[in-house]
């Protein structure tokens, strides 16, 4: 039907712009100067207004073809929020209450994929929500929880998202119960986490830890646990920095 045709369409344009966006963001700190003059120049031949107009122009046409709103303009709303964010700043820092929001419209969008085969539970101190932080943190980690944990399990999994106030810094944990990691593999992710190298595999989460390393020192590096068959947990924090 023409309808899923669109639908089909809106997920490959979602997911592909959510990649280009977190690549120009894990490229524009300090350690990557010329590859942002590089994303810079590709930037400029996207506009974002085009953009705009085309998921506009899907979204009246999918209305158009099912007489009613449906999965594919729901997605295609998501999306608008998404690019709102992510064609700001990618250097800027913003509340931890938009990251958040970015990161509930980003699971909005694979919940139309995924349907019923994950859940979310969060744990949100509301103390913390009003101090800043680099954006898109949370996202490549939940990902990675969902593609390399939840995807990979035997029936439904659950992600718990965590966020607390602690005085001198915000702490993060964001816990999955998927496929875990092996001894071996678990070992390797710690060398990984602590190497300036790009290696296959869990980009995301390899890049968002040295993004919080460069902003915040070493410290603030990503800590990984893990138990095959039993599920992963990330923890990270970043210190409270009053505005």
């Amino acid at each position: 039907r023409n309808s899923d045709a669109y639908g089909r369409i809106s997920q490959n344009l979602i997911e592909m712009f959510i990649k280009q966006k977190y690549l120009q963001v894990q490229i524009s700190e300090k350690k990557y100067k010329m590859k942002v003059l590089e994303m810079q120049a590709l930037q400029q031949q996207i506009n974002p207004h085009f953009l705009n107009n085309t998921f506009h122009t899907i979204y009246w046409e999918s209305i158009r073809l099912t007489n009613q709103p449906n999965n594919c303009t729901k997605m295609l709303s998501a999306l608008s929020d998404i690019t709102e964010y992510a064609f700001s700043n990618p250097q800027e820092t913003v509340k931890l209450q938009q990251e958040i929001n970015y990161l509930q419209r980003y699971i909005d969008i694979q919940k139309f994929r995924y349907g019923d085969k994950f859940s979310v539970v969060w744990d949100i101190d509301t103390t913390a929500i009003i101090y800043p932080t680099i954006k898109m943190i949370l996202q490549p980690i939940v990902e990675n929880a969902l593609y390399h944990g939840i995807k990979e399990k035997d029936g439904n999994g659950k992600i718990k998202i965590k966020i607390y106030y602690r005085q001198t810094h915000i702490s993060f944990h964001i816990i999955d119960n998927g496929i875990g990691i092996t001894a071996l593999k678990l070992q390797e992710l710690r060398s990984d986490l602590s190497n300036t190298d790009i290696s296959e595999g869990h980009i995301g989460l390899l890049n968002t830890n040295r993004r919080l390393t460069l902003a915040y020192g070493d410290k603030y590096a990503i800590k990984l646990y893990s138990k095959y068959h039993v599920g992963t947990v990330i923890y990270f924090k970043i210190p409270i920095v009053l505005n």
